[in-house]
């Protein structure tokens, strides 16, 4: 009698969950839904990532009218490569942001004018991330007690000049942070900073802040002017005037403001306490 022995195959490993995003499309709402959520609107989204970091599928815990357009968002995702062969795992993309277009939201690479802003120095920044070099958008530092990156980059054009708002944190080990908005003219391939739009904190995790998508800040480009519409701390606890609305121009190359009005903004709620 002839024996054969099967000749014994490894099963291959799932893909990892964690996984770095190399590109992702501007997570900006649909024109249509502007309306309903003025201030954007945050969702968990989960992919199924193959071996080359293409999405196989994805599901979205948007509210339902905006679970087609973020799953379309999430399709056009492209994430590092894993193991060959490895088999197509599930990946978590916990609390996605999407804002209005008017606010000029940049995808990944975070370039814009040739100017790539998760790659490069900046000064002056908050709290103890005075200057950092951040690559891929993180810069650690002070010895893990902080931690400096760029949280998001909008851009569009104001008075005719390209310009970006980077949004800069400074997390201190899960124990609060500091936040502030810079904003850079763009020419020919080459960002000089021409003034800072806010800056936003909490002092320990359960500090009294607006809701993410933009929480401290909110920015749109319209009509050739910025606008930036930040928390103002000092009246949080006045629903008549808890935001400090701000229209900007560029003269001279130069950013000027226009006209800076207090008001409650939409759809959020009024935060109070200590």
């Amino acid at each position: 009698m002839l024996l054969t022995v099967a000749p014994i195959v490894a099963a291959a490993v799932p893909c990892g969950a964690q996984r770095a995003i190399r590109t992702a499309p501007a997570a900006a709402l649909p024109a249509s839904f502007a309306t309903s959520y003025p201030s954007g609107v945050e969702s968990t989204i989960r992919v199924t990532v193959d071996a080359s970091g293409s999405v196989v599928s994805a599901t979205s815990e948007a509210p339902a009218s905006l679970q087609s357009a973020t799953i379309a968002w999430a399709k056009h995702l492209a994430f590092a490569p894993d193991a060959a062969g490895c088999t197509p795992a599930e990946v978590m993309l916990d609390n996605v942001d999407f804002y209005p277009a008017s606010s000029g939201i940049v995808g990944r690479p975070m370039t814009d004018g040739g100017v790539d802003f998760a790659n490069r120095t900046y000064v002056n920044g908050p709290g103890d991330c005075k200057t950092s070099t951040v690559h891929d958008g993180i810069a650690p530092g002070g010895g893990g007690e902080y931690e400096a990156s760029v949280e998001n980059v909008f851009a569009g054009r104001v008075s005719g000049q390209l310009v970006a708002v980077v949004i800069l944190r400074c997390e201190y080990n899960g124990h609060g942070f500091d936040s502030q908005a810079q904003l850079f003219a763009i020419e020919r391939g080459n960002a000089r900073r021409i003034g800072m739009l806010g800056s936003g904190s909490m002092a320990s995790s359960d500090s009294p802040l607006p809701p993410w998508p933009g929480a401290w800040i909110h920015v749109s480009f319209v009509d050739g002017q910025l606008y930036a519409d930040v928390w103002d701390s000092v009246h949080k606890c006045d629903g008549t005037r808890d935001w400090l609305s701000t229209a900007y121009a560029i003269r001279n190359g130069k950013l000027v403001y226009a006209v800076a009005t207090p008001h409650h903004r939409h759809g959020l709620a009024v935060y109070c306490g200590d």
